[in-house]
């Protein structure tokens, strides 16, 4: 073997040990390696040229335009309302007379028993029941109610009934008011008893009537009126939330009575305002082609429901306003059709 190629052998075999690891590179051949690449001048040469490429086409080149909306929406100009928010503040009761009486319980007035409340503020921690021919009156007072949630069969007065009257027994109230804490207090008359409120304010008060009962309202403000069976009511120069005809008494014995009946009540309203009235109709045959919302110098349900009647909650109005803006019908048994 001549001598050249055994020196070309020579340098082709690996120059360190195989057992041990190459030696770290040192400073100096680093800077060889970068020379070997940055010395060649053909290899910047060429990334030069790319990078100037790259540069003049950046130059050239025209970014595309901004996207804008054709007209802008009104809600984007708009600024966002303040709310204002407030806690619901709970209804605090305020006596109207400084002399006042408390009664702790149940107040049960029989025979000839006669409760008076007058000049004072009542407050009635309880139910009332008047029977036979006891009369309770009030007189330039206020009867405070307790407010009542729940009934059971030991109470005096069933639900949802607070006060009631039964036989002949009387209520009677002139210039005086019933107040109670939320809701509406109930107080219900039955049988031959007999209700005369004149000058009162009783706007949170429902009276329903039943049976032979009778009613008598003159310059006051009423809650609700509810007759049924052949109640009597008389309202004039007053203010009524709601008149209808509802029976307390099926209410009360219920699921023993199945059917809710009106008789042969019937309302009477002299110069009034009523806000709604809750008619029930039973094996009628009847059109409403009118509203009933306005001024009546007389209405009658009977006259206002054309057609073929039946039964029909007989109410009649005389020069009384009707400030609602819907009424309330029921039918039983029978046919109505809305016109207009």
């Amino acid at each position: 073997m001549s001598d050249k190629k055994r020196i070309e052998e020579a340098l082709d075999a690996c120059p360190f040990p195989p057992d041990r690891k190459p030696p770290e590179k040192d400073g100096l051949s680093k800077i060889f390696n970068f020379y070997e690449v940055f010395g060649n001048w053909k290899i910047v040469g060429s990334i030069l040229s790319a990078a100037s490429l790259l540069l003049a086409y950046s130059l050239l080149s025209v970014p595309p335009p901004l996207v804008f909306p054709v007209s802008e929406p009104d809600t984007w100009r708009r600024s966002f309302p303040e709310y204002s928010y407030r806690l619901i503040e709970e209804k605090v009761w305020v006596p109207k007379f400084e002399n006042q009486m408390v009664h702790e319980g149940d107040v049960l007035l029989k025979e000839e028993d006669v409760l008076v409340v007058e000049n004072c503020t009542y407050v009635l921690n309880g139910q009332l029941l008047a029977k036979d021919n006891a009369k309770l009156i009030l007189r330039n007072a206020e009867l405070y109610v307790q407010e009542k949630t729940s009934w059971g069969p030991t109470d005096l007065v069933p639900g949802p009934l607070n006060m009631c009257f039964n036989n002949s027994a009387v209520f009677k109230a002139y210039n005086s008011s019933i107040s109670y804490t939320d809701g509406f207090i109930w107080i219900g008359f039955f049988q031959h008893s007999k209700a005369y409120i004149d000058s009162s304010k009783l706007d949170n008060t429902f009276i329903s009537g039943d049976e032979e009962s009778t009613i008598h309202v003159s310059g006051s403000n009423v809650g609700g009126i509810e007759v049924a069976r052949d109640t009597k009511c008389g309202i004039v120069d007053s203010k009524i939330v709601s008149l209808g005809s509802f029976s307390m008494l099926d209410e009360i014995n219920w699921p023993l009575s199945e059917e809710r009946v009106w008789k042969e009540c019937r309302v009477e309203v002299w110069n009034s305002t009523l806000d709604f009235i809750h008619l029930r109709m039973k094996n009628c045959d009847a059109t409403i082609s009118t509203p009933l919302k306005g001024f009546y110098r007389f209405w009658n349900s009977y006259e206002y429901l054309t057609g073929e009647r039946g039964a029909v909650f007989n109410v009649t109005l005389h020069d009384t306003n009707v400030t609602g803006y819907y009424l309330g019908l029921t039918v039983v048994s029978g046919n109505l059709r809305a016109e207009n």
